[in-house]
């Protein structure tokens, strides 16, 4: 069983075939070698893989930042595309695929932008069962030219209200993963420099979670 005591969540589960997943799965890995405890009975097991990352141990905070921090280990930003704004709408798609697939991590070809970031991390929470959304908006900054203005994150609801994260702008390319983004209230510091766009979410659930002075309609497609 992977050795998960330098990442501080702990982990447990209902039965040895879910601790060993949790454990593997928290770990990162993709290729889990599971003979030992299915057998060859061609059982599906498909429930238990889910059952595992709902399970894992640590709290829904400990999980966050362990799926942020993990995506920022495995992912490198394309400035490129950036700073191409032309590129940027053809890109989002193929980036974004090629994140969700969690074949490249690791590799000199894990270039991904904003969208990728965000639904990797979507992915992932969808997986160990918290509330989490994807949502687009503009920044306010004065720093960023208007046509890079574009942005993904996402809010997530840990059991003890609604923040933002922002994976990417956490993303230091050349130390240890940022915090200023991770799991802040929607007015608090940089984060408050954001909009959301009205499409985002859906309208029952964008008023119920972001202030409404920061809902605004879509204005482009760039990322």
């Amino acid at each position: 069983m992977p050795d998960l005591s330098s990442t501080g969540i702990p982990v447990k589960g209902t039965n040895e075939l879910v601790t060993y997943l949790a454990a593997n799965l928290l770990a990162g890995n993709r290729r889990i070698n599971v003979a030992h405890y299915v057998g060859a009975d061609n059982s599906d097991h498909s429930d238990t893989l889910q059952q595992a990352f709902q399970e894992a141990g640590g709290s829904p905070r400990d999980k966050v930042t362990y799926f942020h921090n993990k995506i920022i280990d495995s992912f490198r930003y394309d400035h490129a595309v950036y700073k191409d704004s032309t590129s940027n709408i053809d890109a989002r798609t193929e980036y974004t695929a090629s994140a969700l697939a969690l074949e490249v991590a690791g590799t000199d070809d894990a270039y991904i932008v904003c969208s990728g970031y965000a639904q990797v991390f979507q992915a992932l929470l969808n997986q160990a069962g918290i509330e989490s959304w994807y949502v687009t908006g503009n920044i306010i900054d004065p720093s960023i030219p208007v046509y890079n203005s574009r942005h993904a994150w996402n809010v997530v609801n840990t059991g003890e209200g609604w923040t933002a994260v922002d994976v990417t702008w956490d993303d230091s390319q050349s130390g240890p993963a940022g915090t200023e983004f991770l799991m802040v209230p929607f007015d608090q510091g940089r984060m408050a420099s954001r909009t959301y766009d009205t499409d985002s979410l859906p309208a029952n659930v964008i008023s119920g979670i972001v202030p409404e002075h920061m809902v605004h309609e879509n204005t482009g497609l760039f990322f």
